[in-house]
């Protein structure tokens, strides 16, 4: 994932319950991450805030 790296993404989606879902999923990978100790709960941490949330490809602004 970019995020784990340092770059800033976002996650774009039709609807804000499905960006909510696809949020909660990728915090459950992250974690399982941390569990299988290929991260630390450190990056996997800083990671999460780095994931933006859009419901278009148009918006200016980020949603967190």
């Amino acid at each position: 994932m970019c995020a784990v790296t340092g770059y800033d993404v976002f996650l774009l989606d039709i609807s804000q319950d499905a960006v909510d879902r696809g949020m909660s999923t990728l915090r459950k990978n992250l974690d399982r991450q941390v569990a299988k100790q290929t991260l630390t709960q450190q990056i996997a941490d800083d990671a999460y805030p780095r994931i933006g949330q859009r419901l278009s490809v148009h918006s200016n602004s980020i949603n967190l």
